[in-house]
Formats: C-alpha cells, sequence, structure tokens
C-alpha cells in the first residue's frame, strides 16, 4: 500500500508541476474553466501526510460502480483503480469517481468516469486556458458515434494533453489526460479509442441476461394485485397490452420521467407477467434496454425495447416474450425506421411502491 500511495503522489506531483491540478469534486466543463492558476508544489513528504480521498478498489468494483466502464488498452500496465467517494451526491447524481491510472509507451495516463446523469462534466480536474482545442468523433463509443472534445496545452515545463466525452445513453462522463515534456506527434484519441470495452456497455449483455433472469417467486399470488403486494419500496408496476395481451411489468428500480421532480415514473427493465388460460399469473420473460434515455415503451400492442444500438419489438408467443422484429446495427438502414416508430411509442409510465 505504501509503495502504491508514493506512486500516486509521484503522478499527482509531476501533474501539478506541468499543468496545475484542480479540485476534482469541482469538476468545470471546459468552456467555464479557468485561466491557468498559479502552483504552488508541496514536498514529497508532505503529500504523503495528507489524508488521502481517495481509496483504491478492484477492476470489478469499478465496474460495478460505472456501468459502460472503461479498460485499459492492450498492452498497457495497470498503475491503480482509485475511487473518490466524495464526490457522489446525495441523490446518487453525480455518483462516485472512478479513476484508472495505466502506462503505456513510456507515458502515464489518467482515466476517469463518473455517472453524470443529464449533465456532461469535465472529470480531469484541469483548470487553465488550452493552447489547442478540437472537435472529434471515438470509433467503438457510442457505435461509433461518440462526440469528444481534445485540448492540448503547451507551457515552459512541457504538454498536457485532454480528451473528454459523454455517453447520454446512460449519463456518463469520461476524460482522459497525459502528461509529458513532448507531445508532438502523440494522439489521445487512438488510446481513448483502445479503452472502448464492448462487453462493458450497458445493453451489451441484455439478450444473455433475459436469458439468465430468475424472476420472482410469485407461489401463492392470485392476481397482478397480490403480485404488487409483495413488492419492496423502491420497486414499480404497470399495467398495459402487449398483442392483445393483458400484462403487468413488474421492475425492481424506477426512475422520474423528464429528468425528476415529474411525480411520474418509467422504467428501463422489467418482468412481464400474464394471465394464462387458467387465470393464473404466469411469467412471460424479462426485458432489459440499455440506459435510462430508453424507456420501455409500446405502440400497435409491441413492446420496443431499444438502446442507441439496437431496437426490439417483443410479442408475447406461446406464453413467451420474443422479437417480432429487432435491429442491432445502427449502420443498418432499418434500424433509423424502428427507432422512428419507438421514439413515437408511448412510454409505458409505472406506479413506484413507496
Amino acid at each position: 500500500m505504501k509503495k502504491r500511495n508514493l506512486f500516486f503522489t509521484g503522478v499527482m506531483l509531476v501533474m501539478t508541476a506541468l499543468a496545475g491540478c484542480g479540485n476534482a469534486a469541482e469538476q468545470k466543463a471546459p468552456a467555464e474553466q479557468a485561466p491557468e492558476p498559479v502552483v504552488q508544489e508541496r514536498p514529497a513528504e508532505q503529500e504523503v501526510g495528507m489524508a488521502n480521498p481517495w481509496r483504491e478498489i478492484t477492476a470489478k468494483e469499478a465496474a460495478e460502480a460505472i456501468p459502460n466502464l472503461f479498460k485499459a488498452p492492450d498492452g498497457a500496465e495497470v498503475l491503480a483503480w482509485t475511487m473518490l467517494d466524495d464526490a457522489a451526491e446525495a441523490n446518487g447524481k453525480p455518483g462516485s469517481l472512478v479513476d484508472l491510472q495505466f502506462s503505456m509507451d513510456d507515458l502515464i495516463f489518467d482515466a476517469r468516469a463518473q455517472v453524470t446523469g443529464d449533465e456532461y462534466m469535465d472529470l480531469s480536474g484541469l483548470n487553465y486556458e488550452w493552447t489547442a482545442e478540437d472537435e472529434t468523433t471515438l470509433s467503438g463509443w457510442g457505435g461509433g458515434n461518440m462526440s469528444a472534445k481534445t485540448y492540448r496545452n503547451i507551457n515552459d515545463s512541457g504538454m498536457i494533453d485532454l480528451i473528454t466525452w459523454y455517453d447520454t445513453e446512460v449519463g456518463i462522463s469520461y476524460s482522459l489526460s497525459v502528461a509529458a515534456a513532448d507531445l508532438e506527434g502523440f494522439d489521445i484519441q487512438a488510446v481513448a479509442e483502445q479503452m472502448y470495452d464492448p462487453s462493458k456497455q450497458a445493453g451489451a449483455d441484455t439478450l444473455d441476461e433475459a436469458k439468465e433472469h430468475i424472476p420472482r417467486d410469485i407461489s401463492g399470488c392470485d392476481t397482478f394485485t397480490q403480485i404488487v403486494n409483495t413488492l419492496e419500496n423502491g420497486a414499480g408496476y404497470a399495467n398495459t397490452t402487449i398483442d392483445g395481451v393483458d400484462v403487468i411489468l413488474i421492475a425492481d428500480q424506477v426512475y422520474e420521467l423528464d429528468g425528476g421532480g415529474t411525480g411520474r415514473f418509467n422504467a428501463i427493465d422489467a418482468e412481464v407477467y400474464y394471465y394464462s388460460e387458467d387465470g393464473v399469473p404466469t411469467y412471460a420473460g424479462y426485458v432489459a434496454a440499455a440506459g435510462t434515455a430508453y424507456p420501455l415503451a409500446v405502440s400497435d400492442g409491441k413492446l420496443f425495447v431499444c438502446s442507441g444500438h439496437f431496437v426490439r419489438k417483443m410479442v408475447i408467443a406461446d406464453g413467451k416474450m420474443v422479437s417480432d422484429e429487432e435491429v442491432n446495427s445502427p449502420d443498418d438502414s432499418r434500424f433509423n425506421e424502428l427507432f422512428g416508430q419507438y421514439e413515437k411509442a408511448e412510454v409505458i409510465e409505472f406506479s413506484k411502491v413507496q
């Protein structure tokens, strides 16, 4: 642990000397960044003696905190995963700040991710005027449609490169920065693209999740109402019709429509139940969309389950939830047609158990 703390201190001192690190919890957007502050360095031993709000975590803990997390590029050496719990607000947005430090090609990188909700935030903690700024699009991230911003500062001590991006689907902000004496010819965007991990993206495993999902125990429940009576606070339920079949959707968690404060709720995943021919509530299946930007919706008797990369129109066939039509690539010409149908569909409003 001592060795890790000394490494962390050394990295922070280098970043401070070159860039003037700000407080990560302040997290200003690039457009609001102040001119470069005057920085006073502290001796290394003084830094080590100070209370460190960052705590060391495992890669698994990091993935649990950030659903669409990045990975270290292939061939890079992971130096540390850390988390700043103090960055989290009581309402969970923004959430805890996750930091990955890794080395590659004799450079030390600092990557950060945080659930920030509807707001894009610069997580780097770097506050100064940029010598150059540019806008770009990351491949891999967002199906190849992820907007990003790059920044470079050139000063008497060297250079700092920064790239930031924001996943609107799940409300997560990201940053990647590096400092060195000379970064001429270096492409920080290429590194950010190597950090994309398809297996960690929300919705990547929704079909597998549906197959592996274990439904709740409704034994003894003769009506939908009795199922609702078993739910814990925070869960939600909604009655709707899928392909002419009356169903109830049960969600373990719901969230407020239109960003909160409305008192109306929707969900991105739910168990689906219908009445069998015997009049008994029966489990039809589990559906999961990819993020809060894609609440469950119905149109023309079809249940829409979506993300920015897939659209599924679900129906009940032989007592099970199945895809009536599905497109898994934004590059497919049919994708825009189906997604247009989803945008016009009626978002399912859930009642929250409180």
